[in-house]
């Protein structure tokens, strides 16, 4: 903030005040806060779980393929399983 003053005694009220004001001016400080919208917070974390869910998807197809197929399913579910109670109980 710019602050015109004038050495005049004749202004010497108006300049003290316009002293005060910028003083109580330079004390105010703004905190600006990002506007979130829910629903794109929402959108992103569905997006992430598609991909994790596609991602899964091309695991298993590879498994599938593969000769020890129980085995990695049986270890596959058990990690699956508990990412997602991990995930329902965040």
């Amino acid at each position: 903030m710019i602050a015109c003053i004038s050495p005049a005694e004749l202004n010497f009220e108006e300049s003290n005040n316009t002293l005060k004001y910028a003083a109580r001016a330079r004390m105010i400080e703004n905190k600006p806060i990002k506007n979130k919208d829910p629903l794109s917070n929402q959108i992103s974390q569905l997006r992430n779980r598609i991909s994790e869910l596609e991602n899964e998807v091309r695991w298993l197809v590879n498994v599938v393929e593969s000769s020890d197929m129980k085995d990695e399913l049986k270890k596959r579910k058990v990690n699956v399983t508990n990412s997602l109670n991990q995930k329902k109980d965040n």
